[in-house]
């Protein structure tokens, strides 16, 4: 930490960042104090935008960097792995596996999940869970937000995956009559989770060099 504490202090200017909205919301309270801290001279920028965008405007050179979900469209950049976020399942108090701890993918065959709309990447990322488990989507609605999921479900109109950061210890799901499960990969081994990386352009494609090193030591103090 004291490397990094001591590289942030020679970096300045500005950094324009990007989030998907089902990463900014939940992850920014949780570092953008310890970036200002860390990198006290550089004036960031916060974009959120859906994935397709995000990558639009890095390739433009209009983004610096983008937090988002590991996707095969982000392959053209640099991506720096930051985490791997469990994904949830969230279900009404009145589903037969309200009181489950955990619920095995497998266990979804033949079900319907509740799903955002076309443009996110989690959207993308929970259909291939479903598919792969044998559980559908359930079309007679789609969300714009991991808030109105979040609702739905409580309001009993199905069930749906949340990624952990959308539901953080201190929120109380039961008292929305909403319960959590965690969701278990095919062979039962893990935990059903998504790829959270950082990605940015190659080094002769930025305008400063100090950009490259900077979105590294970023991407290195969030991991901390």
């Amino acid at each position: 930490m004291a490397a990094i504490d001591q590289q942030g202090e020679t970096m300045s200017g500005p950094l324009h960042i990007g989030l998907i909205p089902t990463v900014g919301p939940y992850l920014l309270p949780h570092i953008i104090p310890m970036l200002h801290q860390t990198f006290p001279k550089l004036e960031m920028y916060l974009h959120e935008a859906q994935t397709h965008q995000l990558l639009a405007q890095l390739d433009s050179g209009k983004l610096d960097c983008v937090i988002l979900a590991l996707v095969k469209e982000s392959e053209a950049f640099i991506e720096v792995p930051l985490f791997d976020e469990p994904m949830l399942l969230a279900i009404y108090e009145d589903h037969p596996w309200a009181n489950r701890e955990c619920v095995p993918m497998a266990d979804l065959a033949g079900e319907k999940l509740l799903m955002l709309e076309d443009g996110h990447c989690l959207r993308d990322q929970a259909m291939g869970f479903c598919f792969e488990a044998g559980a559908d989507e359930d079309t007679h609605f789609r969300a714009t937000s991991l808030e109105t999921l979040r609702n739905m479900v409580a309001a009993g109109s199905g069930i749906t995956l949340l990624p952990a950061l959308a539901v953080p210890p201190e929120f109380n799901a039961n008292a929305m009559g909403l319960f959590i499960c965690r969701a278990l990969s095919r062979n039962h081994a893990a935990l059903l989770a998504w790829f959270i990386v950082l990605a940015h352009r190659c080094a002769a494609a930025m305008s400063s060099w100090q950009r490259p090193s900077a979105q590294e030591w970023m991407a290195i103090s969030i991991k901390c």
